[in-house]
Order: C-alpha cells, then sequence, then structure tokens
C-alpha cells in the first residue's frame, strides 16, 4: 500500500514544523504503507510520463496537481497532501473503497456543489487503484489545462474562458457550480468538465465540511475561526482526537504567529503530540 505526498523543495529546511508535524503522524499511524514525499530532485524517479516543459515555470500547487495524478495513474495508493495529520490508520479508507466499490475515493466540498451527481471533488485526499479510467482521464484534462493555461496573466481565468467558449455559458455555469477560485483550482474544473462532458466515472465521496469527525470538523465546530481552532490543538485534549486534519498555508501562518506569541504546546495536546518528538 503505497501513500504519496509532494514538496516543492529538495531542502528539509525549507518543510514548515506543522508539515514535519503531519509527516510524523503518518509515519506512526500508517507504516503499513510505504510513505513518498516527492521533490522536485525525484520527479523522474517516480514518474514515468514525459514531465511537460512548461512545468518548470508553473506554480507549486500545480505542479503538486500533476505529480498527484500522474503517481496515482502510474501506480495507485493513497494521495495525501503535506499539510494533512492522522491519528489512527488509514484501513478505514480502504475500507470505504470497498464499501463503496469505489476506484476512486475522496471528499467532497457541499458547499461548492450544486449538482449532487457531480459533487466538486477535493484534491488533498484520493485513494485511488492503479490505471483508474478517472485518474486517467482526469490527468489528461488537468495536464492540457496547464500546459495552455498555467501561467497566464489574466488573473488565471483563461481555461474558464476556454470551457465557456468551447461549451456555451449554461454549460460552463454547470461545470462551474459554486467554484468561487476556478483559476486556482483548475484541477477541479478539470474533473467536472471529465465527468459532466465526457462521461467520466464519478468518484465516490464524503463531505470534507460536515462529515462527522471529518477533515475540517476542528475548524467547523469553531465557526470557521482559524485562530481559535488552532489553539484549541496546542492545549490538553478533553476528547477523541478526530481521524483526520487538513490543514492550509492560512493554518500554517496562524500557527507561527501564536507560537511567535508566546502560546505554548502542551502536552498532550493534539500538535503536542507529533511536535514534541521532532
Amino acid at each position: 500500500m503505497l501513500i504519496w505526498t509532494y514538496w516543492d523543495s529538495d531542502n528539509d529546511s525549507d518543510i514548515p514544523r506543522l508539515v514535519s508535524a503531519c509527516m510524523k503522524s503518518w509515519k506512526q499511524h500508517a507504516g503499513d504503507h510505504v510513505i513518498t514525499m516527492i521533490r522536485p530532485s525525484g520527479i523522474k524517479t517516480h514518474i514515468r510520463r514525459d514531465v511537460p516543459k512548461e512545468f518548470v515555470n508553473w506554480k507549486p500547487q500545480f505542479k503538486a496537481d500533476w505529480i498527484r495524478l500522474a503517481v496515482l495513474s502510474e501506480h495507485g495508493g493513497i494521495w495525501l497532501d503535506a499539510s494533512i495529520l492522522i491519528t489512527r490508520d488509514l484501513g478505514y479508507i480502504h475500507e470505504k473503497q470497498r464499501w463503496m466499490r469505489a476506484p476512486v475515493y475522496g471528499y467532497h466540498l457541499d458547499g461548492y456543489t450544486v449538482d449532487g451527481n457531480f459533487p466538486v471533488f477535493e484534491n488533498w485526499l484520493i485513494a485511488a487503484v492503479r490505471d483508474s479510467a478517472t485518474i486517467n482521464a482526469w490527468f489528461a484534462e488537468t495536464e492540457f489545462a496547464f500546459t495552455r493555461f498555467a501561467n497566464d496573466s489574466d488573473k488565471e481565468d483563461l481555461y474558464d474562458r476556454y470551457l465557456q467558449e468551447k461549451f456555451g455559458m449554461d454549460v460552463y455555469l454547470q461545470l462551474k457550480q459554486k467554484i468561487d477560485i476556478s483559476g486556482y483550482l483548475k484541477m477541479h474544473m478539470a474533473l467536472q468538465k471529465i465527468m459532466q462532458i465526457d462521461g467520466a466515472p464519478v468518484p465516490r465521496s464524503d463531505a470534507a465540511e460536515f462529515y462527522p469527525n471529518g477533515p475540517y470538523t476542528y475548524v467547523y465546530e469553531n465557526k470557521w475561526e482559524m485562530k481559535k481552532s488552532m489553539q484549541k490543538l496546542m492545549k490538553k485534549a478533553t476528547q477523541e482526537f478526530y481521524p483526520i486534519y487538513k490543514f492550509n498555508g492560512y493554518s500554517r501562518i496562524v500557527l507561527e504567529e501564536l507560537l511567535k506569541e508566546g502560546e505554548i504546546i502542551e502536552e498532550g495536546s493534539l500538535l503536542g503530540k507529533y511536535f514534541h518528538s521532532q
């Protein structure tokens, strides 16, 4: 069983402390998986496909998007963004795949989804079998979007414009649903295109925002206040940890600001469990 992630630097000192804590949680709870953090110098070691010549100029998030679909297509396994912390083994992910008979499983965003037949599927956790029809089609459309439009200067919206011009505004709005930053979320738009227009199989998923004990529960229960949410994770736990926590760049900024202000990560807290032994 494989776990994949990417960090856009070969220098270990560039890895934030929160990301290091997340990686430690994987090693502790998913030790039965082969964990691979792909770095820029190792891309060709793990991916047989030719890397597009435009790749070097892409933003880090677009590089990661291309890599995640490439490795899942070629090898299968679970893609985890480096900012995901887990507190239990990942057997439940594999069980979900088996129970749902899902070649591709993950989470979707209810807040972005209008048509429940085509959920706005997230990309920070993707469990997929090797050579999945959905992943292969998703990769092809995403690579097309990136090689043509990844670095456009017009607010990153030229892939949107392409979809509008090719399929018409009504169809485009069906694809977009409530995706609010579609230029940044090209990969999400690409999946909608291959599902709704090309007929690719729809991934199975649970709602990320409201799924009980899900990846955003820690911030949802604090009314989406990140500072309050991170402070709570720094304090000694008074309840069971959730199985999975999804952090982002803003989470890391808030945590570093709290530490600079003198707040302490307590022993027995969620973050303390993975920070204090680093």
